[in-house]
């Protein structure tokens, strides 16, 4: 794989930021003590770059991140929403048959690569899926309902055209959480961020945390006395299978949230799954459907 070298931890931070952050990196200590930045996908390589062995053996945590990257770029390509952090791959599709407002409800899987037990490292990974419904807003802070609750409440920034990012906001922040607004005058809003630097950030370019505290305050403010859907907690117990559809507890919530998953992931038919990876043409993952069973023993 390709891969740049550089001297600490903190070196591959500052080079990561100033030189690859269009691409997806993972990063491992080599034997000198040096660390490796692996690049898996992205643009055009640096000339700089080395290329390195990894594989059968070498470098485990690095194919576990192509894993997990592999996966991610197929369900881009079915037109799926993907979020990639440090630990899991969070894929979602819109809730069918769902109206509140501006709140949305998405389902679907969020995804870590582990280690398996035993010798087998090298050749196979275990595929940890968890079922999860995520809500979100679907309007920045430009919408008047939003605004009129913000004040104290958690915010995301997401300027509106993000590949022209401006003002003083870091891009790393950029989809991700921000801070708390401390007040919202008309058109900016003053947030004190996470990096502790209080800053003035217009309403279009920040987003509500759909936290259920948020969204419940978002009801009552928006609240019409003439309806009779179910609240939008509701609506998150009976979509993580907590709640069947009549509003009762689901018995079956375990063997429910496994056959979701597996029908997210392909047919309920089938197998296994065929990835390509992301930047290795003759690179193929083949993703078992079936659940890997596990034993407690007692004895040990």
């Amino acid at each position: 794989m390709p891969c740049i070298t550089v001297a600490d931890w903190d070196k591959s931070t500052d080079e990561i930021t100033r030189r690859l952050a269009g691409f997806t990196v993972a990063r491992a200590k080599k034997d000198d003590g040096s660390i490796g930045i692996f690049l898996i996908e992205g643009s055009a390589v640096p000339v700089d770059s080395g290329s390195i062995l990894v594989g059968g053996g070498a470098f485990p945590n690095i194919v576990s991140e192509v894993a997990l990257t592999s996966l991610a770029t197929h369900f881009r390509t079915r037109g799926l929403a993907v979020q990639q952090d440090n630990f899991e791959v969070h894929v979602t599709t819109p809730a069918a048959q769902f109206s509140a407002g501006t709140v949305e409800l998405r389902t679907g899987l969020a995804m870590r690569v582990r280690f398996p037990p035993g010798e087998q490292k090298s050749s196979l990974r275990l595929l940890m899926a968890r079922w999860e419904v995520k809500s979100d807003f679907n309007s920045n802070l430009d919408n008047p309902d939003l605004l009129s609750i913000c004040t104290g409440k958690p915010v995301l920034y997401r300027p509106q055209n993000a590949s022209r990012h401006e003002g003083d906001v870091p891009p790393h922040f950029v989809g991700r959480y921000l801070g708390h607004v401390i007040s919202a005058p008309s058109g900016n809003l003053k947030v004190s961020c996470r990096d502790r630097v209080e800053r003035t950030v217009p309403a279009k370019d920040l987003r509500l945390e759909a936290t259920p505290a948020t969204v419940s305050d978002y009801e009552r403010a928006t609240q019409n006395p003439q309806r009779t859907t179910r609240s939008v907690w509701h609506k998150v117990q009976e979509l993580s299978y907590v709640l069947t559809t009549s509003g009762r507890r689901n018995a079956s919530v375990l063997r429910d949230r496994m056959d979701a998953i597996r029908r997210f992931l392909g047919q309920q038919s089938s197998q296994a799954l065929l990835l390509p990876s992301p930047s290795f043409a003759d690179v193929k993952l083949s993703l078992g459907l079936v659940p890997t069973s596990a034993e407690i023993a007692t004895n040990v």
